[in-house]
């Protein structure tokens, strides 16, 4: 009879509790398919595992611990809006977004833990930080993850997104140096706002990134803009569908000027539902037209 140590026995059991981990988080009906498509990937990995071939011990349990925290995550549940940005715009391959890993990874990267892994496809998993708000309005994170998921995608880094969202951002954040509001103000503005815009534009600082430095639709953001104004959820235009990053941009602004104004945390949670019945209703209109 072989004898194993202290060492081999502490990591049967670690397999043998993530292994009833997954299967128990399997089991539940609410887990997405992408998230259960990553977790039958680990399960099927760690099931016929041969303790005789698994090499460092100490490299196998931080793989585990790795495999822990994402099953903690989706177990959690994943984000919406980062996800569903990641769907709209992310690179070709799937990304998900969840709480409690700690670095951005590709899940092909557990093989430097677990030398026999095998996965039918690649997937990317970024992490979902606890000053990150899952909502239409966080537009620096959603353009984080997506430059940082074309940047794994194309091995070199991105900050397309960062320039994309630039003017929401710029006016959440007061960072006047994302976005030059001077060149924006003759933009076709609603009325109520124009002297707001004005009083941005006299920031004295400098951005040389102007409103022509991205292909940026602005009469698509200046109509979303006057609609939201309006309490009306804007998912087209004419006939068309509003294009999704529109009306992100043209909610970030309408939400600055709105606490500007000194809106009521009620009033915001109900731009916020507006803004994200007006992306659901672009999304529908997308597929119906496409359908």
């Amino acid at each position: 009879m072989k004898c194993v140590n202290n060492d081999e026995i502490n990591l049967r059991w670690h397999i043998f509790y993530t292994l009833k981990k997954l299967k128990n988080t399997l089991e539940k009906p609410s887990i997405p398919s992408r998230s259960r498509k990553i977790l039958k990937t680990i399960y099927d990995n760690l099931k016929d595992i041969e303790m005789n071939a698994i090499g460092s011990i100490d490299n196998i349990a931080n793989g585990l611990s790795l495999i822990d925290k994402i099953i903690l995550g989706i177990n959690y549940g994943a984000p919406e809006w980062p996800n569903k940005l990641l769907d709209l715009y992310g690179p070709p391959i799937k990304c998900l977004v969840i709480p409690f890993i700690t670095e951005h990874l590709a899940t092909s990267d557990i093989q430097k833990y677990l030398p026999w892994w095998k996965q039918p496809c690649e997937c990317y998993l970024l992490p979902f930080h606890a000053e990150e708000q899952d909502s239409p309005l966080d537009l620096q994170f959603f353009s984080k993850h997506l430059d940082k998921a074309w940047s794994m995608y194309n091995q070199e880094l991105s900050d397309r997104f960062a320039l994309i969202f630039a003017p929401g951002i710029s006016i959440m954040t007061f960072n006047y140096d994302m976005f030059d509001w001077k060149q924006a103000t003759d933009i076709n503005w609603p009325k109520e706002m124009k002297d707001w815009i004005e009083e941005i534009a006299r920031s004295p600082r400098k951005s040389e990134v102007s409103p022509k430095a991205w292909d940026w639709k602005w009469d698509e953001i200046c109509h979303a803009t006057a609609l939201l104004l309006e309490n009306i959820p804007p998912s087209q235009i004419k006939d068309d569908p509003l294009e999704v990053i529109s009306i992100l941009i043209a909610g970030s602004i309408v939400a600055s000027y709105e606490i500007h104004k000194g809106a009521s945390f009620e009033e915001m949670a109900s731009l916020e539902r507006l803004i994200a019945f007006a992306c659901d209703g672009s999304l529908f209109l997308s597929k119906y037209r496409s359908s």
